[in-house]
């Protein structure tokens, strides 16, 4: 499911990271040792002031891009037994 993908949820001038690795066992999942945080830049997350500009296609292009490609960051773990 889209729940466990672990991707930038962007909306308008804004990208968030949705990091499922970090909550796996409130969904009956096995708890891994979750992965590095994305380096959060201040251009991600709108704070340099253009988060109101018509231009946020491109300026949050890679994020498009990664969120284009959702279904290669899946995160996979088995259901969690006890």
């Amino acid at each position: 499911g889209q729940w466990c993908t672990r991707v930038p949820l962007i909306c308008f001038g804004t990208a968030e990271w949705h990091l499922p690795d970090r909550c796996l066992r409130q969904f009956g999942r096995e708890q891994c040792i979750p992965l590095e945080v994305p380096d959060s830049q201040r251009t991600f997350h709108g704070r340099d002031g253009w988060q109101g500009t018509r231009d946020w296609p491109t300026k949050l292009a890679k994020f498009i891009m990664m969120w284009d490609n959702r279904q290669m960051q899946d995160i996979v773990t088995p259901i969690q037994v006890g």
